[in-house]
């Protein structure tokens, strides 16, 4: 009972924040069951116009492969994303974290670096990687409704490091819900 409970006030919540315009790079599931993610457009009061601050990182390990990642784990900083950033150095990428596992969807309005992101499961193993375009803002939606986390990397980083669907994503301090719990840099 209290976990239904707790699962209807991460809904209303979520679709609290939707109504705010919370979520410009990262949409929300609809309501309905199996409806399109619904986009937030650029009416919403606050939306964002310029790069914020570099974010809290962390390091990630895929595979054997290190990267440092800002980490975005509140609303402005989920909303914001990369947008109005001019680079992402070859090794670095952003975390999404996300408060209950959905059905995730990325778009690139006011983002000018190609960028891939790869949506991961609750246990941070990469479900599936998206190339995503530079200004689209056509959703680049994610089949799984299991989604936790989402790291965006420059475009192509997964396919020339031999990163796939299947690899665990781990942190220092071992997997990503210690980021969950306030751990990181």
């Amino acid at each position: 009972m209290l976990a239904a409970v707790q699962g209807e006030v991460f809904r209303w919540i979520g679709l609290l924040m939707l109504a705010a315009g919370l979520g410009c790079d990262q949409r929300a599931e609809r309501a309905t069951a199996g409806a399109d993610p619904v986009p937030v457009r650029a009416s919403v009061p606050g939306e964002p116009t310029q790069a914020q601050s570099r974010l809290p990182t962390t390091d990630l390990y895929l595979g054997t492969h290190r990267i440092t990642a800002e980490v975005a784990r509140l609303p402005m900083q989920i909303r914001t994303g990369m947008m109005f950033r001019p680079s992402l150095g070859e090794n670095e990428g952003m975390l999404f974290l996300f408060g209950v596992p959905h059905r995730a969807s990325f778009w690139m309005k006011n983002v000018t670096v190609e960028l891939s992101v790869a949506y991961l499961d609750p246990e941070g193993r990469i479900l599936e990687i998206r190339d995503l375009e530079p200004g689209n803002e056509t959703p680049g939606a994610s089949r799984s409704g299991r989604v936790q986390y989402a790291l965006e990397m420059p475009r192509g980083w997964f396919d020339r490091h031999g990163v796939t669907s299947g690899v665990l994503v781990t942190t220092e301090h071992g997997p990503l819900a210690a980021l969950n719990a306030g751990r990181g840099r």
